[in-house]
C-alpha cells in the first residue's frame, strides 16, 4: 500500500493536505479534496487509525521552543513534565514519541507530524505565542497543550493555577506583616508570566496593599543576567520593599544573590518568594520559600485528557488548572519594622 507522502506527490499536494482529507478536516478546497480522494481510492489506501482500546496507540510530545529563554534555562521543569507524560503513557500502555520543534521550523514539522498519523499530541506551550495558533489548528490528531492555558482558544490545556498561586504568596507575605511587596518580573512575556502578573495585582488589591510601579523590576529570565540586573537595581535604589514575589525560582535565586552582594540580609531586611520549587530552591543561600508546581502531575493529567479525546471522542474543550503548594523555607520572615519612605526613582 502506498504511503501518505507518495499519495501527496501524485496529487501534487503536501502530506498535511492528505491528512486533512483523511480526517475530514477543514482547510482543503472541494476540488483538491476530490482529487486527493481519487488518488486514495485508486491506491487502495485505507485509514489505519482506530479507537479500539485493545489496540496499542501512539502519541507524540512536541517540545516546542520559540526563543529558548525558558525551555533551555528551565530544563528541570520541562524534564519533570516529560517524566509525568512518560509515566502516564506507560500506565496507559501507549507508545510515546518526542519531537523537538522550533518557531523557525514549526510549519514544516507540522506537515511531517501529520503524515505520521499519531493518535494524539501533547504540545509544550511554555513559549507558545498566540500568533502561532493557526499552525496548531493544522494538526490533524487530537491535541492537549501543557503549561499554557490557551486563553480564548479552543484547545484543551493542563497548566498550573498561576493566579491562585501568586495570591497565596502575597497573602502569606502579608500575614508576616509585609505591606510593601514588590514584583520581580520576566522581560520575556509568556502566558504563565502574564497570569502571574494578573494574580499579583488581584492579590494586592484584595489584600488592600498599595501597588507601586517603581517596585516592579523587569529582568531577563536567566540566572546570571537576572542577578546582574537586580544587583544594579539594589545598588541604585535608596529604599526597597520589604518583600518580593519573583516570577520563578531562577529570578528569585538571582535576587538572593544580588541582595546579598548589595549588603541586604534575607530575610531580615527583605523576604523573597519564588515559584516552581526547582532543585535550585532547596540548595540556595538562604533556602528559598517557593510555590511548588506539581510538574509530573501536569504531565500525567495531559495524557489522561488525551486518552479521553482519543478513546471516547470527547470534543469538549477543558482547561485543567493544577494548584500549587506553598513551601516555606528560610528566605521569608516577619517584617522587622516599617519600610522607609518610597523613592521617586522610576525603573
Amino acid at each position: 500500500m502506498m504511503t501518505i507522502r507518495e499519495i501527496a506527490e501524485l496529487a501534487g499536494v503536501s502530506p498535511a493536505t492528505v491528512s486533512l482529507v483523511l480526517n475530514d478536516k477543514d482547510g482543503v478546497s472541494v476540488e483538491t479534496r476530490q482529487r486527493v480522494r481519487t488518488f486514495l481510492e485508486e491506491s487502495g489506501y485505507h485509514q489505519k487509525r482506530s479507537y479500539n482500546r485493545t489496540d496499542r496507540k501512539s502519541i507524540r510530545f512536541i517540545k516546542y521552543k520559540d526563543k529558548g529563554l525558558l525551555v533551555e534555562h528551565n530544563g528541570e521543569f520541562i524534564t519533570r513534565v516529560i517524566d509525568g507524560i512518560e509515566d502516564g503513557a506507560r500506565s496507559a500502555g501507549i507508545n510515546l514519541k518526542i519531537t523537538n520543534v522550533t518557531s523557525d521550523n514549526l510549519e514544516r514539522m507540522i506537515e511531517e507530524i501529520n503524515a505520521e498519523q499519531d493518535d494524539g499530541i501533547i504540545f509544550l506551550g511554555t513559549e507558545y505565542r498566540a500568533e502561532d495558533s493557526d499552525f496548531l489548528k493544522k494538526l490533524t490528531a487530537p491535541v492537549v497543550v501543557v503549561d499554557n492555558e490557551m486563553r480564548n482558544q479552543s484547545f484543551d490545556a493542563v497548566v498550573m493555577n498561576n493566579e491562585n498561586a501568586v495570591f497565596s504568596a502575597v497573602s502569606y507575605l502579608k500575614s508576616l506583616g509585609h505591606t510593601r511587596i514588590g514584583h520581580i518580573r520576566s522581560e520575556y512575556v509568556t502566558d504563565n508570566f502574564h497570569a502571574r502578573e494578573v494574580g499579583f495585582l488581584r492579590a494586592m488589591q484584595e489584600e488592600n496593599l498599595p501597588v507601586n510601579s517603581a517596585d516592579t523590576y523587569y529582568v531577563q529570565p536567566d540566572l546570571d543576567t537576572s542577578y546582574e540586573m537586580l544587583l544594579k537595581y539594589a545598588e541604585d535604589r535608596r529604599d526597597f520593599p520589604t518583600a518580593f514575589f519573583a516570577d520563578n525560582d531562577i529570578l528569585a535565586v538571582g535576587a538572593l544573590r544580588a541582595f546579598r552582594q548589595a549588603g541586604k540580609r534575607v530575610p531580615d531586611d527583605i523576604s523573597v518568594i519564588g515559584m516552581d520549587d526547582l532543585m535550585l530552591a532547596s540548595i540556595s543561600e538562604p533556602l528559598l520559600t517557593t510555590l511548588k508546581i506539581h510538574k509530573k502531575t501536569m504531565g500525567k493529567m495531559a495524557v489522561s485528557r488525551l486518552m479521553d479525546k482519543i478513546f471516547e471522542g470527547d470534543q469538549t474543550v477543558l482547561k485543567v488548572l493544577v494548584d500549587a503548594e506553598l513551601v516555606v523555607r528560610d528566605s521569608t520572615g516577619p517584617h522587622a519594622g516599617k519600610s522607609t519612605e518610597q523613592s521617586d526613582v522610576k525603573l
